[in-house]
């Protein structure tokens, strides 16, 4: 397990997408975090929030969390770019969740579109994709 040294508290994995007004769209999302848990290991808590759109949001997850015990959570988003949300809005509910959670912490993990593999993982799912 991953624990926050400081404390040996339990420590969280949240995985942040866009959020959409179409149900269908945040539950492939909410699929895919259940995936990842799968295949990460080493934290206490993994699961899926938005940044606007739909529930759950980063300032009430990380309160039901800070409730449970935990007081370090990763934040990972899953953004192509660093566009306004991942520069501006994500910093600011951070900030938002901290303050609300005292000694709570909230390490911003590089976004997804940052991974220098990307364009490799692109490129074989382009080529498994043009085989069918």
């Amino acid at each position: 397990m991953i624990r926050d040294n400081e404390n040996n508290a339990p420590k969280a994995l949240l995985l942040m997408a866009h959020g959409s007004r179409a149900e269908v769209a945040n539950n492939e999302f909410l699929a895919t975090v259940e995936k990842v848990k799968i295949v990460t290991p080493g934290y206490d808590y993994i699961g899926g929030i938005f940044l606007e759109l739909s529930a759950p949001l980063l300032v009430d997850e990380s309160a039901k969390l800070y409730e449970k015990g935990f007081r370090s959570i990763d934040l990972y988003p899953v953004f192509f770019n660093q566009g306004r949300h991942v520069s501006r809005d994500i910093p600011n509910q951070i900030e938002k969740a901290v303050k609300a959670c005292d000694g709570l912490t909230i390490q911003l993990l590089p976004y997804f579109g940052s991974n220098d593999e990307l364009p490799t993982l692109i490129s074989q799912h382009i080529q498994n994709s043009s085989r069918r």
